[in-house]
C-alpha cells in the first residue's frame, strides 16, 4: 500500500446494477399499445435501493425511457 495508506482510503462495499432498455422493450410496447412505439427521451438517472448482496449494499441505477407512438396514422404523436 505504501503512500496510499496516508490518504485514509475506504473501500466501498457496494454493487451497482445499471439497467438500460433494449429494442425488445419497444417491440413489446408496440404490441400493448396497438402500433409502433419508440423512445424519444430519457429522464435523469435515478437510483433505487435493492436487497443487500453478499453483505454489500446494492443499488439499481437507470435512466427511465419515455416512449411515443403515432396515433392511428394521423401523424400526431402521443406520449406514453
Amino acid at each position: 500500500m505504501g503512500r496510499l495508506a496516508e490518504w485514509g482510503m475506504e473501500i466501498e462495499k457496494m454493487f451497482t446494477m445499471r439497467v438500460e432498455e433494449t429494442k425488445k422493450l419497444w417491440e413489446g410496447e408496440g404490441i400493448r399499445h396497438g402500433g409502433p412505439v419508440h423512445c424519444y427521451d430519457h429522464v435523469e438517472s435515478r437510483t433505487w435501493g435493492h436487497l443487500n448482496v453478499f453483505g454489500c449494499e446494492c443499488v439499481i441505477e437507470c435512466r427511465l425511457p419515455r416512449g411515443q407512438k403515432d396515433c392511428q396514422g394521423t401523424g400526431k404523436m402521443d406520449g406514453l
